[in-house]
């Protein structure tokens, strides 16, 4: 036995001697150098413009391989991918059981330049030499034929001997490299450029026969005027060349800048034959505003320092290029859970559908200025109580100039971008069970709109707000230069002082408002649709309140004027509560009419009719008022019999930045002609008493037209 093993041990040793010596005589006797041109040519026959200038070898045992220096692809003066070294490694006893099982596949310190032109041709599309060589069909076949003769031995009934050997190989690849890949990428169509350095890609038991791979990456991207972007991702897929798909059975991909990571999750089936997706991505939840700040993404300002602090969520995406779905959306965006689902399509456009719990948007938008102590509105309001009636006439200091008097801000004049907007074919459903806009809270939000050439339309936005309801619709269209814009609004009691505060930052008028508003404008801008706004207010409240504003102080001092009395020492409220308020308003532009407003103060009946100029808050509006009802008599603020239930002339004239109690006084130029009336009456009655004395009453009749005709009066 131990003879037999000594031989044994020698016969390895032996065979060993023989193949090193064959493969010493084959690598030294054979150098594929020589060979170089005919590498070049067989590639450019392919259409690829290949160059070696280094040295070409090979290896032939444990494995056999072969490596390539100094490679060029590409013109020499633009070439397309630069490699100081590109090699393989093919195990060869494998290859008796048909399989070809790759040991290594490496290339090393590779640059890649890509660049599209100006008129969008890209430099790695080499379809230019490709077509021109396919255009000599019968040359490149016999090329091919030629290539093909030195490869593989041919039988002399023209079938190849090793047909079913190829036929049947499996390929399998232990290791592919990448390493300090660098990619440079330069499209003059956008105007963009942008480099990827540093790659280092690894990837384990590739396959092409369905069996799991696992690979590892790492590179650098570099953006101008941005930090470095660390870029990480690692997992596991399998290839099946047969069915043509490609799934991702665990990947994980991580984005990270200054030590701040952006991290997603992908896993699902990609069909490379129809380039269809199958796919569940999951993005953890991350501080999104500090990961943005930290590659120097210059985010609008908000009003909360935690904005954008906690945002992750995940979706299914199914489809392809042409029509792709994205299911099952679950988002939190800070204190809110979102979930929905979207779609696009080249045929339908994009379509989104979203609900969430909650969404406090002033959160997002930017902080409000400090408000600013208006000196003269609290001068105004301090005299109220102190400072003896003025003329009406002389009640507002003379207007001045600037932004700040404005009761509506002035809107941008920039044209607004309206070919963008025609070219958008979009469908957005939202709803919200709590939403905060401007400090206002409603409840089951909702927004319905729709874009579609040019044509935007708003066909729904409703939200609840304590007991009251608002409700929207409206459209765009910008079609043309001069787009058209109309909007109705329904409200359903709805509190008028969070709206007014919001829109104005006007807090006097309190109260709940149920009324239309039907608004139309055209423009090309904000401020042309602010400048030719038209439309129709009508509202009406059971209760409303205006601060400041005392009507029932002007009608008493109109009473007393009228019965030539003092003025009644009463405790003045320093406001008006307006009772069973309807008014129809006119918006002209950046004024606002009164057409017609009716409503009750105590025991007063108002009708009124005027105009606010909302681009300094200006305002002159005569009334009507009649003392109504039965007289209270706590209040000593009263107008004779003969003046109740009929029309007293009040005028209130004043700007709104400050409008105080003394605003509103007697119309003087009408009051003029009812106590001329009342002179009259005077006079008439003391005449009637005496001649009724010597006529006695036979003659009262006679007497009564008498006095009408002479003092030309009216009942």
């Amino acid at each position: 036995m131990a003879g037999l093993w000594r031989w044994s041990v020698r016969l390895v040793g032996l065979i060993v001697l023989v193949v090193i010596a064959l493969g010493l005589y084959l690598t030294l006797r054979l150098d594929p150098n020589e060979y170089r041109a005919d590498i070049e040519q067989l590639a450019a026959e392919q259409g690829v413009p290949l160059s070696l200038n280094g040295d070409v070898s090979w290896t032939f045992w444990p494995n056999l391989g072969l490596s390539l220096e100094q490679v060029s692809v590409g013109s020499p003066d633009a070439a397309v991918l630069i490699a100081d070294r590109m090699s393989a490694l093919v195990a060869i006893a494998p290859l008796l059981q048909q399989q070809v099982i790759i040991e290594s596949v490496s290339l090393d310190g590779a640059t890649l330049n890509l660049s599209r032109d100006s008129q969008g041709r890209a430099n790695w599309e080499l379809s230019e030499a490709q077509g021109a060589q396919e255009s000599d069909g019968t040359s490149r076949l016999k090329t091919a034929a030629e290539t093909s003769d030195r490869v593989l031995a041919t039988e002399p009934n023209g079938s190849s001997s090793d047909e079913s050997f190829v036929s049947g190989m499996s390929l399998q690849i232990a290791q592919i490299t990448l390493t300090d890949l660098t990619l440079n990428y330069r499209d003059e169509l956008s105007d963009q450029d942008l480099q990827i350095k540093d790659v280092q890609l690894v990837v384990h038991d590739f396959d092409l026969a369905g069996q799991p791979f696992r690979w590892q990456q790492s590179s650098q991207l570099r953006l101008a005027d941005k930090p470095p972007l660390n870029i990480h991702s690692e997992g596991m897929a399998t290839i099946n060349t047969a069915t043509q798909q490609l799934q991702l059975l665990e990947s994980q991909l991580t984005l990270l800048v200054n030590k701040t990571a952006l991290a997603m999750t992908v896993k699902g089936q990609v069909d490379l034959e129809k380039t269809e997706v199958d796919l569940q991505a999951g993005l953890a939840p991350l501080n999104l505003q500090q990961w943005l700040t930290q590659w120097q993404v210059e985010l609008p300002p908000m009003a909360a320092a935690d904005a954008l602090n906690h945002v992750g969520g995940s979706a299914r995406i199914v489809g392809s290029a042409q029509a792709l779905k994205i299911d099952d959306i679950s988002m939190v965006l800070d204190r809110g859970q979102w979930l929905g689902h979207a779609a696009v399509s080249d045929a339908t456009g994009i379509s989104v559908v979203l609900n969430a719990d909650q969404l406090d948007l002033d959160r997002y938008l930017p902080m409000a200025p400090p408000e600013n102590v208006n000196v003269a509105t609290n001068t105004a309001q301090q005299a109220t109580t102190s400072s003896p009636k003025a003329p009406a006439s002389t009640q507002s200091p003379a207007p001045t100039k600037g932004e700040s008097e404005r009761v509506v801000p002035k809107l941008p004049s920039e044209r607004l971008p309206f070919e963008d907007l025609r070219e958008l074919n979009m469908t957005v459903a939202l709803g919200i069970g709590q939403l905060t806009v401007k400090g206002l809270l409603f409840d089951d939000a909702v927004l319905r709109a729709q874009a579609q050439n040019g044509v935007v339309q708003l066909k729904r936005l409703a939200a609840n707000q304590t007991e009251g309801r608002l409700s929207l619709d409206g459209k765009l269209d910008a079609r043309r230069n001069e787009a058209k814009v109309t909007l109705n609004a329904d409200l359903k009691a709805l509190q008028i002082n969070p709206l007014l505060q919001a829109l104005a930052g006007e807090s006097r008028l309190n109260g709940a408002v149920t009324g239309t508003l039907v608004l139309a404008s055209s423009g090309d801008s904000l401020r042309s649709w602010q400048k030719h706004a038209q439309g129709t207010l009508r509202i009406n409240t059971q209760a409303l309140m205006m601060n400041t504003l005392d009507v029932e102080r002007s009608a008493c001092e109109l009473a007393a004027m009228v019965n030539r009395k003092p003025v009644p020492t009463i405790a003045w409220k320093g406001h008006t509560e307006f009772e069973q308020l309807s008014a129809e308003l006119k918006i002209e532009g950046e004024l606002l009419r009164f057409n017609s407003l009716t409503a009750e103060v105590e025991n007063l009946r108002i009708k009124a009719k005027g105009g606010l100029d909302l681009r300094d808050g200006r305002f002159d509006v005569p009334m009507d008022v009649a003392f109504v009802g039965q007289a209270n008599a706590e209040r000593d603020c009263q107008v004779r019999d003969r003046w109740r239930n009929r029309d007293l002339p009040l005028r209130c004239e004043d700007r709104l930045a400050t409008v105080s109690a003394r605003s509103c006084g007697p119309d003087r130029d009408r009051l003029d002609d009812l106590l001329t009336d009342e002179v009259k009456v005077q006079a008439q009655d003391k005449l009637k008493e005496k001649l009724q004395e010597k006529l006695g009453e036979e003659g009262g009749e006679a007497l009564d037209q008498l006095l009408r005709g002479l003092f030309k009066r009216k009942d």
